[in-house]
C-alpha cells in the first residue's frame, strides 16, 4: 500500500495548499474540479480568497487516503484541526472537489 503522503492525491492537496496560501487563483483553478472552478468566478471570490489565505495551515500531515477509483478523499491533521478533502479525477487527475474543518477536541489524547 502506498504512503498516502506520497500520493498523487497529496500532491495536488500540496498544489491546493499552496495556491490558497499566495491567493493565487489561476493555480488554485488548476487544482479543483470543474464544478468548484465556477464557484472561483463569482463576485465577491478574490477577497473570500484573500482571507482564507490567511488561514491555510503551514504545518499539516496526511493521515489518510480513500481511492474509490473516481473519486477519493483524503485525512488531515494539523495541531488542531482536522479535515477531509473530498476529490474527484478529471482529466486524469485528482481535483480537490470540497472540504471540511473540524476543530480537534482539546481534552482528547493525541
Amino acid at each position: 500500500m502506498t504512503d498516502p503522503r506520497e500520493s498523487e492525491a497529496a500532491e495536488t492537496l500540496r498544489a491546493h495548499l499552496a495556491a490558497l496560501r499566495a491567493g493565487d487563483l489561476e493555480a488554485l483553478r488548476a487544482t479543483v474540479s470543474a464544478a468548484l472552478a465556477e464557484r472561483l468566478d463569482a463576485p465577491g471570490f478574490a477577497a473570500h480568497l484573500e482571507v482564507m489565505s490567511h488561514l491555510v495551515p503551514d504545518d499539516y500531515t496526511v493521515a489518510g487516503f480513500a481511492d474509490e477509483g473516481e473519486s477519493g478523499s483524503l485525512e488531515v491533521e494539523t495541531e488542531w484541526q482536522t479535515a477531509r478533502f473530498e476529490l474527484v479525477r478529471e482529466g486524469g487527475a485528482w481535483k480537490v472537489a470540497g472540504q471540511t474543518w473540524s476543530a480537534k477536541d482539546p481534552t482528547a489524547p493525541s
